[in-house]
C-alpha cells in the first residue's frame, strides 16, 4: 500500500516516455505534433488519477511540433507537474480539478499545469524548485531559454514553462499531415 504512490508515479513516467515513442513510430519525420503529446499524455494519466483533467490547447499552438530529442523531456516535465498538482494541490481528498494549458504568444510559448487544490506554500524554497518532482523538472529544462514560474492565480495554483526562444524548440507546421511524410 505504500508503494502504490511511488509505482504509479514510475509508471506515469513510463507512460509519458511510451507516448513520444507511439506518436513517433506513426510519422516518417522524427518530430512530434505537440497537441498529440499533450493529448496522449493526459489519457495515460487519467486512469492512474481520480482528478477532472482538462485542456486548453490554444488554435495558434495547433501546428505546434518538437523534434524527438525535445519531445521526450517536454512528456516527462508536463507529467511531473500534473503529478506535482495531484500529489500537493489536494492533500486528504482524492479528486479535484486539474488544467493543462497551451498559449503561444508572439516570443514564447508557455505550458501551463493549474489546479484548484490547496494553495502551496511559497516559501523562498519552493520557489528553488523544491521537491523531487520540481528538482525533475529544472534539471529538465534550459536554464537560458526556459523559465519556471509556481504561483497562485484566482484560487487556481499555477506550474508555469515558459519557452522563452520557441523558435528553438518548436517548428511549426503549416498543415498536421506534413508530420507524416
Amino acid at each position: 500500500r505504500l508503494l502504490a504512490p511511488v509505482l504509479n508515479h514510475a509508471i506515469s513516467q513510463l507512460h509519458a516516455v511510451a507516448e513520444v515513442h507511439n506518436l513517433l513510430s506513426r510519422h516518417t519525420r522524427e518530430i512530434v505534433n505537440v497537441h498529440e503529446l499533450i493529448q496522449g499524455i493526459s489519457r495515460s494519466l487519467q486512469p492512474l488519477c481520480d482528478f477532472r483533467l482538462s485542456l486548453e490547447l490554444g488554435e495558434n499552438t495547433a501546428g505546434l511540433a518538437v523534434s524527438s530529442g525535445e519531445a521526450v523531456p517536454i512528456a516527462l516535465v508536463l507529467n511531473e507537474l500534473v503529478q506535482n498538482a495531484r500529489d500537493h494541490g489536494y492533500p486528504g481528498r482524492p479528486v479535484g480539478a486539474i488544467r493543462i494549458i497551451l498559449e503561444r504568444h508572439a516570443t514564447e510559448v508557455c505550458l501551463k499545469v493549474a489546479n484548484d487544490g490547496a494553495s502551496p506554500s511559497m516559501t523562498p524554497a519552493d520557489a528553488r524548485f523544491a521537491g523531487m518532482g520540481l528538482t525533475l523538472v529544472r534539471s529538465l529544462l534550459s536554464e537560458k531559454d526556459t523559465s519556471f514560474r509556481l504561483s497562485r492565480e484566482s484560487g487556481w495554483t499555477v506550474a508555469e514553462v515558459k519557452y522563452l526562444r520557441p523558435e528553438s524548440t518548436f517548428q511549426h507546421l503549416e498543415d498536421d499531415r506534413q508530420a507524416n511524410r
